[in-house]
């Protein structure tokens, strides 16, 4: 298992959302699982839980083995203090921030055929590894999600001609031509 499935299961819900609970026992809701970082720092920001009867806002870690936070050396380093949720599919130490606190921990499970179904779309050589399961995706959802990805296209290609237009100092003709 690799990390990246972890982070698949949490951004997607895929762990089952009733009757959760901390390491401690108590219960946890998974509000907003948080915006996933692909840089430096902790898996997800802006992440939101309510932890008993207490919603916390913040950052959410995630690991195979819980150790891991300290092989990653996050005991050392301050990006991680603010840490709400320590997200693990082992549990196997408790873990310190660099700042002394002890982040709550959610030992995560999932079912056996998603991970079985992550592994088969990773195996795929096609260029649509999901393309015989489609039809299993209602209409409105697969059209709002043909629509997200066109309007991220559409970004995209904005922010490089915006580029290109500044280089120009403001030529439409010269940007459009290149």
């Amino acid at each position: 298992m690799r990390e990246e499935f972890l982070h698949f299961i949490w951004k997607n819900r895929l762990f089952g959302t009733d009757h959760l609970y901390t390491r401690d026992g108590r219960q946890l809701v998974v509000v907003d699982p948080g915006e996933y970082n692909r840089d430096a720092g902790p898996d997800f920001f802006n992440s939101r839980i309510r932890v008993g009867e207490t919603e916390w806002a913040g950052n959410v870690e995630l690991h195979i083995n819980a150790s891991d936070w300290y092989s990653h050396r996050h005991h050392l380093d301050h990006a991680y203090d603010n840490v709400i949720l320590h997200v693990v599919a082992n549990y196997d130490a408790v873990v310190e921030s660099a700042g002394g606190t002890i982040p709550d921990t959610f030992i995560i499970s999932w079912q056996a055929e998603v991970e079985d179904k992550y592994n088969e779309y990773l195996d795929k050589p096609e260029i649509i590894a999901c393309r015989n399961d489609l039809h299993k995706i209602p209409g409105y959802t697969r059209r709002h999600c043909i629509s997200m990805m066109a309007e991220e296209r559409l970004q995209t290609k904005i922010k490089r001609i915006k580029v290109v237009l500044r280089s120009t100092n403001n030529d439409w003709d010269e940007t459009l031509y290149r």
